[in-house]
């Protein structure tokens, strides 16, 4: 195996593994910590969120993986239909253009916006405006971001304190 072949492997799934290896430690810690420390329920204390955090390293790593199944199907279906003498689609990496920094620069942008906001929208306001913020950034579907928004007010709303974590709350007390 050469080495561009090596580096292009750890690039697409090592990230995969160190998020599977996170989790299982966040799971396993929660459970420490639910026999260390009791509470009236599991998900109360903070055995219960570090378990929820665990569990959602899993479900973003199970994500990831099926995303990359589908990618390489699709570039495979797409070889398979290009020419023999067509140049295949290897990206801009592989293909030597240079990378496009404003992405990057705009997600860091938005990070500071978010935590400025954060004080005076609260933090479930602020999250919400940085979470459709990011999916637009990434180039999702306002339908998708929509969705995805109002499924979080929720969970921020009222998940956050159901299990004990205290959040800023805005100028709109929430």
């Amino acid at each position: 195996m050469n080495e561009s072949k090596i580096k292009r492997v750890l690039q697409s799934y090592l990230h995969i593994v160190i998020a599977i290896f996170l989790g299982l430690i966040a799971i396993l810690e929660g459970i420490r910590l639910r026999h260390e420390l009791p509470y009236e329920s599991f998900i109360s204390g903070p055995g219960g969120y570090v378990f929820i955090v665990g569990i959602a390293l899993l479900l973003f790593s199970l994500m990831s993986i099926i995303n990359l199944q589908r990618k390489s199907l699709k570039e495979k279906s797409k070889n398979d239909k290009c020419q023999s003498g067509q140049e295949s689609m290897q990206g801009n990496l592989a293909a030597g253009k240079p990378q496009n920094l404003f992405p990057t620069c705009l997600s860091f942008l938005l990070c500071i916006i978010y935590v400025a906001l954060i004080k005076p929208l609260g933090f479930t306001l602020a999250s919400i405006f940085y979470l459709a913020s990011s999916l637009l950034l990434l180039r999702n579907s306002k339908k998708i971001t929509i969705l995805t928004c109002i499924v979080m007010i929720p969970i921020l709303y009222l998940g956050l304190p159901a299990i004990g974590i205290s959040v800023p709350k805005g100028i709109l007390g929430f």
